[in-house]
């Protein structure tokens, strides 16, 4: 690909910029319009996203009214279904299916093309259709199990899901803004082992490479599973499959350290809005962790509602809603301080449970119980004790953190 800017002649004026343009060493080279590239991947990703949440919206609703109303007169998909704990779960699965298909869309239309928000936008949209998956085989799945509608209806999940990985890959190769292979180490400096796995990485930054080595993977797989004479929703269980999704993540994880290590203190921000989403996840799993611990301890229960996956699905929420903030619009506005914060609440909240779980189980002693000593003292008195050390060791934590902050390397810097 060639083009760019020269300076024009004397008295002219201004630069003359050439149309880049595309061929090779044995013909001609054809001017192309940069702009078609970008316009066309965003009419795709935006169609792929529009479909993917509009179904999956649609069928987590029916579910509902198939739940609670049954105006539709599908309540037979799910007969005697009426457990608290399944009607809770349904709940939070419709609502976590709104939340992703509301992120995902923002993203596609109110998102910053240069950060990554199409692709992130439509992991989003994967994720949303993933989650309604129960609801789309009970209302979608056509019924004759023998017939090529079935076969592509059940293998047609594992194509969506391995869209969504690279998506995801994409989207981590590109925020806050594009890799390229020069930002990363040359395959020739690294062990011998590991230079295949360098040159993958490589690779794997073109969009052509990765989009078509997605689709020729889930064909391989799809053509393995077929040989071996298994269901074609059982392909999504083959051990390649799950390789391959830790290989992603992994993959994920790596371009992201290298973007923010190589990018500057605006550019910065925009990731720390992911540290946020993820501390936030981090804070509801402790909390989790930590509540069933302290119930099991006590035998207490929650009634009507099963607490478990609305806390669970509320830390994934606001992840998402927070990652999905680091590909809009910056507005200025550094969260850092907010992860730090975030990190000593997540410590002080499990610490407060496991106390609580800890003095509950002392004070249910044979001994202590004959005193009548009333029920939860010991979660007041768990709450008393992390107040007190959250008071005296408030600013020991901040300042740990804050060196262990300021001990990362510096805008713009590089890394090996």
């Amino acid at each position: 690909m060639g083009g760019g800017c020269t300076p024009k002649p004397v008295g002219a004026g201004g630069l003359s910029c050439s149309t880049p343009t595309v061929g090779n060493n044995f013909g001609p080279r054809t001017p192309i319009s940069p702009i078609h590239g970008t316009v066309l991947a965003t009419l795709l990703y935006r169609i792929l996203a529009l479909i993917l949440t509009g179904l999956a919206v649609t069928a987590q609703a029916v579910r509902l009214d198939s739940l609670f109303g049954n105006f539709l007169g599908m309540a037979g998909a799910w007969a005697g279904q009426t457990t608290v704990s399944f009607m809770t779960v349904a709940i939070v699965d419709a609502s976590l299916t709104a939340v992703s298909a509301a992120v995902a869309l923002v993203l596609m239309f109110r998102g910053d093309p240069d950060r990554g928000a199409r692709p992130l936008g439509l992991a989003m949209a994967v994720w949303s259709y993933l989650l309604a998956y129960s609801a789309l085989v009970a209302f979608m799945r056509p019924l004759d199990p023998m017939s090529m509608a079935r076969l592509a209806f059940e293998a047609h999940f594992l194509l969506v899901e391995m869209v969504g990985m690279a998506a995801l890959i994409r989207w981590s190769s590109v925020v806050p803004r594009p890799l390229t292979p020069a930002d990363l180490r040359d395959a020739g400096e690294l062990p011998v082992l590991v230079r295949p796995i360098q040159a993958i990485r490589g690779a794997l930054l073109s969009a052509p490479v990765l989009w078509g080595g997605t689709v020729a993977f889930v064909v391989v797989v799809l053509v393995v599973n077929g040989l071996l004479g298994q269901p074609a929703q059982d392909a999504a269980l083959l051990w390649p499959v799950d390789v391959v999704r830790f290989a992603a993540l992994a993959l994920v994880v790596t371009y992201m350290r290298r973007a923010y290590l190589r990018s500057n203190a605006a550019e910065r921000r925009s990731l720390h809005w992911v540290a946020l989403g993820f501390v936030v996840l981090i804070g509801s799993l402790g909390a989790l962790i930590g509540g069933n611990v302290l119930f099991t301890v006590t035998g207490w229960t929650v009634p009507v509602v099963n607490w478990r996956p609305v806390v669970l699905a509320s830390g994934v929420a606001a992840m998402m809603v927070l990652i999905g903030r680091s590909v809009l619009p910056d507005s200025g506005r550094d969260p850092a301080p907010a992860v730090r914060r975030g990190l000593i609440l997540s410590i002080m909240i499990l610490a407060t449970l496991l106390l609580a779980a800890a003095f509950e189980a002392l004070l249910s002693d044979a001994v202590v119980a004959r005193l009548s000593l009333p029920g939860g003292l010991g979660t007041l008195l768990a709450l008393a004790l992390v107040g007190l050390l959250r008071t005296r060791l408030r600013g020991p934590l901040e300042q740990m953190f804050d060196q262990v902050w300021r001990g990362l390397p510096e805008p713009g810097g590089s890394a090996n």
